[in-house]
């Protein structure tokens, strides 16, 4: 199951448009700094343009970071 994933991933990573996915995830970091703007759009671009769940995910974690939960007892 994995290797089909995997596979599937890399075919359709084969398919796309690879320089607008990237200058779109540039876009995407760009925006997360300001808070006012809204990152849908340019999210569902990036779902359009098939860009991973994964790279869009990483491209914020660059910006914002990773949440940490704080246990409280």
């Amino acid at each position: 199951m994995e290797a089909r994933q995997v596979a599937a991933v890399k075919a359709v990573r084969a398919r796309r448009d690879g320089p607008r996915v990237a200058a779109l995830l540039d876009r995407l970091a760009a925006e997360a700094q300001d808070p006012a703007v809204n990152l849908m759009p340019t999210t569902i671009e990036l779902v359009k343009a098939r860009a991973t769940l994964g790279e869009i995910v990483a491209r914020l974690r660059d910006v914002f970071g990773r949440y940490v939960e704080r246990p409280v007892f």
